[in-house]
């Protein structure tokens, strides 16, 4: 419970107690006071006995309260968690509606239930939950004695909203196996993208013009999600779009998570096209709507990250930067803190601080345990590094641990082929001479590889550096310049 629920739930058992004691409101005092006090040790200071049974009743009485106390606010909207899930504090009140109509109606004030019941089917279509509409109906109906026409007309609408509902579970449903196989299979597995086909194909026209919003929302989520699965490009691209416009037209389906999501989603396809303006406008969005508390706030600010870094934009880059490695979800997710740290790193670089992005470099941890992934780039970027702060016996010791490393991991041949020519350059006297036939193939071959993955690993593309270091040019604008050129012969459709 947050400052504010505790201080309601006070004022509650406040409002509630006759006389004598309020031993639930001392025992919430205690627990504020020494929440890792045991049992025994509360029993004995409320009741002098550390096995006194009305302890064990005054618990189960305390925590009744607290749930009663937790749905009794006067205006959710005023909870700091409601814009993060809006439709779980709708789904309190619409059962609290049910309840009041069943009380109205037991105590038979039949114009105030069939009120409160009308207020609940309105608020239920707004909120696009057919199971609270389905049931607000059914209670109507079954009040409506001796009028025919009324009865036929619910009817009509409980058989409507019924189909809804139907078709509103099983797109929820293939959401969730959806869900349930992406927690459990390789993402990259071919169980994903079959499950979404055969959702895709499966789903009439029928069901889809019986969905709610909310079915609606769950459909376009899978749609998207399909196109990105297959890797058709400009599919998800105009699949994502429309659901971000579809949540910004139904307030009542909008969470923060939910409009995120699809930002996230939007940013790392751009990112993955070279298309880095709208990168950075897709995860800059989601940044602001998602709490800094959340993983994907962390997510949708490493995103931003690379496009700013991308386009060049190295003062804003280095200043979210500072911004993230503030946050305190950080500190709790490892992968993200040390991708911070090399993001960091490769800004410093980028900038023609060679020590402070090796400083920063010995950061860095938890990345090296996916060896044929990260590890090979990271070893690679670090050689980079002390070649530039000019740290030749280190750089010979680095190469000799990667050849080992190699040999064992080696199964990418972009990192191979550079480390092959970092090899030779050592043998050079880290000689730089691109008339040199070998040195010229590899830095041909570093350019022209059209399985090129700069994202995530390879932010500072290795034949830009190549030719920064021949050329003695800026790696900075030469690297903005050849990502442009990159693109333009590449393109990602």
């Amino acid at each position: 419970m947050n400052r504010a629920e505790i201080r309601y739930l006070k004022q509650y058992l406040t409002a509630f107690h006759n006389k004598g004691r309020n031993r639930q409101l001392e025992l919430i005092e205690l627990l504020l006071k020494h929440p890792d006090m045991e049992n025994g040790q509360l029993a004995k200071v409320l009741y002098k006995d550390q096995k006194a049974k009305a302890f064990i009743m005054l618990k189960k009485r305390l925590l009744e309260r607290m749930y009663e106390s937790l749905t009794l606010s006067v205006n959710f909207s005023y909870n700091p968690s409601y814009l993060e899930d809006p439709a779980a504090f709708e789904s309190i009140k619409l059962y609290k509606q049910l309840e009041y109509a069943q009380v109205l109606r037991q105590k038979g004030l039949y114009d105030l239930a069939e009120e409160v019941l009308e207020k609940c089917i309105q608020q239920a279509k707004s909120s696009s939950m057919p199971e609270f509409q389905l049931k607000a109906l059914l209670l109507r109906r079954s009040m409506s004695n001796g009028n025919n026409q009324e009865r036929q007309t619910l009817t009509d609408e409980i058989q409507q909203t019924l189909a809804q509902y139907v078709a509103d579970l099983k797109v929820v449903g293939k959401y969730e196996e959806y869900r349930t196989i992406l927690s459990t299979e390789d993402p990259m597995s071919d169980i994903l993208e079959e499950s979404l086909r055969s959702y895709v194909n499966d789903f009439s026209n029928t069901e889809l013009e019986d969905l709610s919003p909310r079915g609606t929302f769950f459909h376009l989520s899978l749609k998207s999600l399909h196109s990105l699965e297959s890797g058709n490009t400009p599919q998800a691209r105009i699949d994502l779009n429309a659901l971000i416009h579809f949540l910004e037209s139904h307030r009542g389906l909008q969470t923060q998570h939910r409009m995120a999501i699809p930002h996230i989603q939007l940013a790392n396809l751009e990112l993955t096209c070279g298309r880095f303006f709208d990168a950075r406008q897709a995860a800059s969005k989601a940044l602001a709507l998602v709490a800094p508390t959340r993983t994907n706030h962390l997510t949708a600010g490493i995103h931003e990250l690379h496009s700013l870094i991308f386009l060049n934009r190295l003062d804003d880059a280095e200043e979210l930067m500072l911004y993230l490695k503030a946050l305190e979800s950080t500190s709790l997710m490892p992968d993200k803190s040390d991708m911070l740290v090399y993001l960091c790193c490769c800004i410093w670089f980028l900038k023609g601080e060679p020590e402070q992005a090796r400083r920063e470099f010995l950061q860095i941890s938890h990345l090296y345990q996916y060896k044929a992934g990260w590890n090979l780039d990271l070893r690679i970027l670090e050689i980079m590094i002390l070649i530039d702060c000019e740290r030749i016996d280190q750089v010979f010791m680095k190469l000799d641990s990667m050849r080992k490393h190699v040999n064992r991991y080696g199964t990418r041949e972009r990192p191979i082929r550079m480390f092959k020519f970092l090899q030779q350059l050592a043998r050079t006297g880290f000689e730089l001479d691109l008339e040199n036939p070998s040195f010229q193939e590899s830095l041909v071959w570093l350019q022209n590889q059209p399985e090129w993955q700069y994202y995530p690993s390879e932010v500072i593309r290795y034949d830009c550096w190549i030719q920064s270091k021949s050329e003695q040019r800026p790696l900075a604008p030469l690297q903005h310049q050849t990502l442009q050129t990159w693109f333009e012969n590449h393109p990602v459709e």
